[in-house]
């Protein structure tokens, strides 16, 4: 297990990859949580009657 500047295994160990992996994560989910549930019950009962 050495570190060289160069190898690909060093990156990924880097705390660089998964950091900005679960950055974005949570702050996407607060997000288009709160504005799905309201937008998602207008477009639900419209098309529920005429799908039928």
């Amino acid at each position: 297990m050495q570190t060289v500047p160069g190898d690909p295994s060093n990156i990924v160990l880097l705390p660089k990859d998964p950091a900005p992996a679960e950055i974005p994560l949570p702050r996407y989910e607060p997000l288009p949580k709160r504005e799905q549930p309201p937008t998602k019950y207008e477009p639900t009962s419209r098309p529920d009657p005429p799908a039928r």
